[in-house]
């Protein structure tokens, strides 16, 4: 169970600060709600979970 929220958290931060820096380098005049990059990231990080935990190589789900 620690180590399925390791990765989660894991994953949720690593699209975090990919979608943080490069909302701050692309979208200077218009900057992108908060809310919205923290929904995203938990998205992406829920959907490669999924993806990865379905994979008959990593069955932990």
């Amino acid at each position: 169970m620690m180590t399925i929220l390791f990765m989660f958290f894991l994953l949720f931060f690593l699209f975090y600060a990919l979608n943080y820096i490069g909302q701050k380098l692309i979208a200077k005049e218009y900057p992108m709600n908060h809310g919205v990059i923290v929904t995203l990231s938990a998205v992406e990080g829920i959907l490669v979970f999924v993806l990865v935990g379905i994979n008959e190589k990593f069955p932990f789900l």
